[in-house]
């Protein structure tokens, strides 16, 4: 049974072609509707019952975590447009 046999076939995949891609089920605008009502995750923030004093956290997507991040100012809590401003400076720039 050869790479392209009907056999190895998976629901959904063609068959045709040296990589066996899915079909596609979808248009263009129905894929760019669905990204953008997809959430991001890119940061989290901790209130610790002062309006200065929150906690941030980055989203790794390497390992799908949030991790302790230190803000450009050197400090573990701030502002939230300090942690928004460092999101933006680490993930749109």
């Amino acid at each position: 049974r050869g790479a392209l046999s009907p056999h190895n076939k998976k629901p959904g995949h063609t068959g045709q072609g040296m990589f066996d891609l899915p079909e596609l089920t979808e248009t263009r605008e129905e894929r760019i509707e669905h990204l953008r009502n997809t959430p991001l995750h890119m940061c989290r923030l901790r209130f610790y019952g002062n309006e200065e004093t929150w906690a941030f956290a980055m989203f790794g997507y390497s390992d799908e975590k949030y991790e302790s991040t230190i803000l450009p100012s050197g400090d573990f809590f701030g502002t939230p447009e300090e942690a928004l401003r460092a999101v933006g400076e680490a993930y749109l720039d």
